[in-house]
């Protein structure tokens, strides 16, 4: 099946503003990636962060490493130590996957 950023654009953007973290992040990657949209690293910074203040995980990564990369964000490792710190706290959450089982 071809990707269709524009169909996949469509729903995560209507989840996004609805203040859903996981919308909010997967919008930010968009942006951070340019996948249905002009690539936007200060777009992206602002719907990580969204997500990651409502403890998202992988948001407070996203995040993270915008700062440690200073992508939209002026380059701060203190920032960025603060997401990873925050995302380790909720480490029990996240779960990993095996994709070859």
């Amino acid at each position: 099946m071809p990707k269709n950023y524009d169909k996949a654009l469509y729903w995560i953007e209507k989840s996004a503003e609805q203040g859903d973290a996981v919308g909010e992040d997967n919008l930010g990657f968009m942006y951070l990636k340019g996948l249905g949209v002009p690539q936007d690293y200060q777009k992206a910074v602002y719907w990580f962060k969204k997500s990651a203040e409502q403890d998202y995980t992988l948001a407070e990564i996203n995040l993270a490493l915008m700062y440690q990369y200073g992508l939209g964000v002026p380059q701060d490792s203190q920032e960025a130590l603060y997401w990873y710190n925050k995302a380790m706290a909720h480490k029990n959450k996240i779960q990993w996957f095996n994709l070859n089982e």
